[in-house]
């Protein structure tokens, strides 16, 4: 039961601590995303504006972001339920 419980409190700090943004950030400022922007913004068959592209890259992070919170919150409470289910057994 320790076990679990150092689990879950391991990943609510997860969740607290964002961590995607940290590496979202790092990515953004890499030479080969800013490339890959560029590129993006060239090409002949993508009609955007960089400010455009800005926002469609904001958007992704936020779907990516608001998927894998999703998730987390998904196991978070699967594990809390089955430590519940745990302590009961444990009275009976």
């Amino acid at each position: 039961m320790t076990n679990l419980k150092h689990l879950l409190d391991y990943l609510q700090q997860v969740k607290k601590e964002a961590p995607l943004m940290e590496h979202y950030e790092q990515i953004n400022l890499r030479p080969e995303f800013l490339q890959f922007k560029d590129l993006f913004l060239r090409n002949r068959f993508v009609n955007y504006t960089p400010g455009k592209v800005e926002e469609l890259f904001s958007q992704e992070y936020g779907k990516l972001t608001e998927s894998f919170n999703g998730t987390l919150d998904n196991v978070i409470a699967t594990l809390e339920q089955k430590m519940a289910n745990i302590k009961t057994l444990n009275k009976l």
